[in-house]
């Protein structure tokens, strides 16, 4: 029957071949119904026809129900109990469109009281648009059919809009309330929106002592109470076999992907629940399920699975991802824990074993296999897993519907596919390594290492570059033998200077010419050094001591100055400028108390050029007398040594600078470093000195002396 089935319905069912995409993307796509286009105008109850396109209303001749207009005349004359139906039978025999006019039901009323259809409605494969029903006002029971006690078979309504009110009504697309020992429903499949205060259901909002086989409900469902189900609100003893609910629900309490609340025997086998279940009220007990709400101890549900997401419920009652308060028997069930990872199976209750919570993809399956009754495999190849050089792939056909794979076939590996090798040397070219890639994969490489050798093929010069040869030998079959030449750097010249010769006054100098050391090469050749010539200074060369022959000596006068003077002794002259020829007498004045005088001495030099001799004491006491004097005569006394004190405390004196006889006298107890500044702003003197020490020579005026970071002014 469940192969029939699914053979008839192939196109319409639920577009369930979507369904493993749109679980995945975690949405339903939403019904749409009369409730997003307004309403229609009128009652199809002002609008029937007077009669039937044909037939006499027997099995073998049923009625036939052509036009909308026919359709009406059926719930007219059943609403007023004129019309017969027990044992009646009825088909249609073409699609009906009801968009022009509301819906009455066939068969009005409440649940406890109403007209009801206890015929044969045989809907012949067609399909019902437009189905507009609004009870909510009176109360009634609502959807195609009020109450219905009869026998409905292949029938598709789509795109209905179905809405009551008030708690003894019950909303549902087929019919708003089935109830009757025998009645069955087969391959009915409806879609659209379903709202009520209670009991509503995508097919049908109750049902008691009912059959209902291969029926899908696709459509929104919401209601303000409780019993609420994606395909039926409730069940009383009821039977479900092979039926499948798609879309979202949402209410109070009891609400279930496929049923809110069954009771008192009733089965169900091989039906899915593939829409959303919520609950914004979370103050309530909730009994808020995937599959079903709530049941009694009495209900057996065999392998059936809920694939949709359950938000709702509370700490204290806990929403379940298949069911929401748990009596009652279970086998083969899963539901979606990849989706509800919060979740248990159930909420409340007892449930020891047969629902699982599963993987998306293992819940998908389960689907194919139980309702389905087995996957629906493709039949082109997908590969799963990619072969590579070294190891095998598979490929598979997958299921259309939740992906599972068929026919799982192995793929061999591919092997290797080597491409040409590329060498590479190292920066001193001591290693090459050579490396060969595969085509089929880049990153399976494969490298050898070579033996190198060198040899110079060419020997540098000094001027001329040489050639080394590197041979690379590998011992890998794959990689051949590579060589490759660098040149060697030009040694250059290595330089030194020959034929160097300093001028002199009378002869020319050379500056030496370079030649290589190697090669002997004259890589710069020398250049000529003119004569210095003579420097006559008073009639004599500075360089040479040449007497100047063109020289003729005038009356000169020459200055006397003490150069350098040691600490302990005072130094002076009988004069500071004597006439060429003359003499004078060097006075020095001994501190005998505080200095020792054995290693003193007096020394002098005639011109700046000369060389220093002892100027020998006189016949007189601390007078050295010097005589004949025909240059500038330089004097110095040194060797005086300080006593030691015999306190053992050293005394320093500080600073002194003062003039005397026309020349400038500074004494300092350390090295210090002297500068003598004119009042025009020239240094005068500029040297580091340490004792007493004359400065002479220098012209009448005001001076400026720093001796350290102290300044003094003084007029010589």
């Amino acid at each position: 029957m469940k192969k029939r089935f699914l053979q008839m319905v192939k196109k319409r069912v639920l577009s369930l071949r979507l369904f493993p995409l749109l679980v995945c993307l975690g949405f339903l796509i939403p019904a749409v119904g009369w409730g997003q286009e307004g309403t229609p105008k009128g009652s199809w109850a002002d609008n029937a026809a007077s009669a039937f396109d044909g037939g006499s209303g027997t099995k073998e001749d049923p009625y036939q129900i052509a036009t909308a207009e026919q359709l009406a005349y059926l719930a007219v004359k059943a609403n007023e109990g004129t019309l017969h139906t027990l044992g009646d039978y009825y088909i249609l025999t073409n699609n009906i469109d009801l968009s022009a006019h509301q819906w009455v039901p066939i068969g009005r009323g409440t649940s406890q009281g109403s007209k009801y259809f206890d015929g044969y409605f045989n809907g012949n494969g067609k399909t019902i648009t437009g189905l507009y029903v609004d009870e909510s006002t009176d109360g009634y029971l609502a959807g195609l059919f009020g109450l219905l006690t009869g026998q409905v078979t292949d029938l598709t309504i789509e795109d209905a809009y179905v809405k009551t009110a008030r708690k003894n009504s019950s909303a549902g697309i087929l019919a708003g309330r089935i109830s009757n020992s025998g009645t069955k429903v087969t391959n009915c499949h409806v879609s659209g929106t379903v709202e009520s205060d209670v009991l509503a259901g995508g097919l049908t909002g109750y049902a008691s002592y009912t059959e209902f086989e291969s029926c899908s409900a696709k459509a929104k469902v919401s209601a303000t109470g409780n019993n609420i189900g994606g395909f039926i609100g409730e069940g009383f003893a009821a039977s479900f076999t092979d039926c499948a609910a798609e879309g979202s629900v949402t209410g109070s309490w009891c609400c279930g992907g496929f049923v809110g609340y069954t009771e008192q025997n009733t089965s169900i086998s091989g039906c899915v629940a593939l829409g959303n279940v919520s609950n914004p009220i979370t103050s309530t007990t909730s009994k808020l399920g995937g599959f079903v709400g709530s049941m009694d101890n009495s209900i057996s549900i065999q392998n059936c699975h809920a694939a949709g997401t359950v938000q709702g419920g509370n700490e204290e009652h806990p929403a379940g991802g298949f069911i929401g308060y748990a009596n009652g028997t279970f086998m083969g069930c899963s539901f979606d824990k990849e989706k509800n990872p919060a979740l248990n199976a159930a909420g409340e209750g007892s449930l020891d074993s047969g629902v699982t919570g599963e993987e998306t993809a293992v819940v998908l399956a389960n689907i194919c296999e139980d309702y389905y009754g087995g996957h629906q495999y493709s039949t082109k190849w997908t590969v799963d897993t990619e072969a590579t050089c070294t190891t095998s792939g598979s490929k598979s056909h997958h299921c259309e519907r939740c992906g599972a794979k068929g026919s799982i076939t192995e793929i061999p590996a591919l092997g290797h596919k080597w491409g040409e090798p590329v060498y590479t040397w190292s920066d001193d070219n001591t290693t090459c390594t050579a490396t060969q890639t595969c085509k089929n994969d880049a990153s399976h490489t494969e490298t050898a290492e070579a033996t190198v050798t060198s040899e110079p093929t060419q020997v540098p010069t000094c001027t001329e570059m040489g050639e080394m040869t590197y041979t690379a030998i590998f011992t890998e079959e794959w990689a051949v033998e590579q060589t490759k030449t660098e040149g060697i750097p030009a040694n250059g010249h290595s330089l030194t200077t020959t034929g160097a010769k300093e001028p002199t006054c009378t002869e020319d100098g050379y500056t030496g010419d370079e030649v290589c050391t190697v090669c002997g090469e004259v890589v710069t050749a020398g250049e000529v050094i003119p004569a210095t010539g003579h420097h006559y200074v008073n009639g004599y060369c500075t360089e040479c001591g040449q007497r100047d022959p063109n020289y003729v000596d005038p009356i000169s006068y020459y200055n006397i100055y003490v150069e350098d003077v040691c600490d302990g002794v005072e130094v002076s002259t009988s004069k500071q400028v004597v006439r060429e020829g003359g003499s004078i007498t060097v006075s020095v004045e001994k501190d005998t108390a505080n200095y020792t005088f054995d290693n003193f001495k007096v020394y002098y030099k005639r011109s700046y050029y000369g060389t220093w001799d002892e100027l020998k004491e006189g016949t007189q006491p601390g007078e050295y007398p010097i005589n004949n004097i025909w240059t500038h005569i330089y004097i110095k006394a040194q060797g005086a040594e300080k006593k030691e004190d015999p306190t053992g405390i050293e005394s320093i004196e500080g600073v002194k600078v003062y003039t005397k006889d026309g020349s400038l006298y500074v004494q300092t107890p350390q090295r210090e470093q002297v500068l003598v500044i004119s009042m025009s702003g020239a240094v005068v003197k500029n040297e580091e000195q340490i004792g007493l020490k004359q400065y002479h020579g220098l012209q009448p005026g005001i001076y400026i002396v720093r001796v350290g970071d102290k300044a003094y002014k003084l007029r010589l």
